[in-house]
């Protein structure tokens, strides 16, 4: 019986549609964690 072959991207091959993940750093956490962190600071104080 053959393996099947998974549909998961070869994370070697850096070209395609799937890049390999680069850490964007604390320059763009603002706006997933500051933004929301905010807002749920306002929710609570009002």
């Amino acid at each position: 019986m053959a393996r099947a072959q998974p549909n998961l991207p070869d994370p070697k091959r850096a070209h395609g549609p799937y890049r390999p993940f680069s850490d964007p750093g604390w320059n763009e956490a603002w706006w997933w964690l500051g933004v929301p962190v905010l807002v749920a600071t306002f929710t609570v104080g009002t």
